[in-house]
């Protein structure tokens, strides 16, 4: 190749990748989440957590998290202040107003990345390549690809931030019998995975998860699907098993 990439290289998507909108864009990659955005966005004044609450018929503490996830991505702005205009003792406590920022964002490219899985595609059967090992040496790439702009040394926190970077919306934590689980909530590759016959993009994403976690130390992992939206699922889960030493 003219650049001096590697035949079989995804260094291009990488780059792509690695631009802050797309933590824009996964934030937004939640349908309920997106909507909420646009309720606070086009609200002509701030709102609380139990008016969003109210209007979306959830939790209160489901509105707090989609807000507060917003909060941090830098989308709405928050105060605190009384909104039944007492003052002093017995005025109660002052309620969160959320309000959104000025950050512009465009739904016209909804957090799907079509383009990337046709590349991975194509490259396994250009090559003859089994798409698992296509996967994962992609997975290895971003990684490896985004590790300046991550923060801290944790790997497993590490591999989070990458899939979220990604478009997965993951959580990753270890249980009490020291089991780790990867629960994404969001599919990059959207309904073409749900589509595909023999569950193949399923094992293209759990291939790249092992990548991503193999470029952070954690070698030789086998990811295992529990549950899948493919399957009806709300999220997809996986263990992270680790080889028997």
């Amino acid at each position: 190749m003219s650049d001096g990439q590697p035949v079989g290289s995804s260094a291009p998507f990488v780059d792509l990748l690695a631009n802050d909108t797309r933590h824009v864009a996964s934030l937004l990659s939640d349908d309920r989440r997106r909507a909420i955005y646009l309720y606070v966005k086009q609200h002509p004044g701030a709102v609380t957590v139990n008016e969003v609450a109210e209007s979306f018929d959830m939790h209160r503490n489901a509105a707090k998290f989609h807000l507060d996830k917003l909060l941090r991505g830098g989308l709405l702005r928050a105060e605190f202040k009384r909104v039944n205009g007492k003052r002093g003792p017995g005025a109660g406590r002052p309620s969160k107003l959320y309000t959104a920022t000025e950050t512009e964002v465009t739904f016209t490219v909804p957090e799907r990345h079509y383009d990337l899985l046709a590349h991975l595609l194509l490259q396994s059967l250009t090559s003859g390549e089994d798409v698992g090992c296509v996967g994962e040496r992609f997975g290895n790439e971003l990684a490896a690809g985004l590790r300046d702009d991550l923060e801290g040394d944790d790997a497993l926190d590490l591999v989070g931030q990458v899939l979220d970077r990604l478009g997965f919306s993951p959580h990753i934590e270890t249980d009490g019998d020291g089991r780790t689980w990867v629960t994404t909530e969001n599919c990059p590759f959207g309904r073409v995975a749900m589509e595909a016959p023999g569950g193949e993009v399923c094992r293209l994403d759990r291939a790249i998860i092992r990548g991503v976690l193999e470029a952070f130390g954690v070698v030789g992992a086998d990811v295992r699907e529990h549950t899948s939206m493919r399957r009806g699922n709300d999220v997809c889960v996986r263990e992270v098993v680790l080889p028997a030493t």
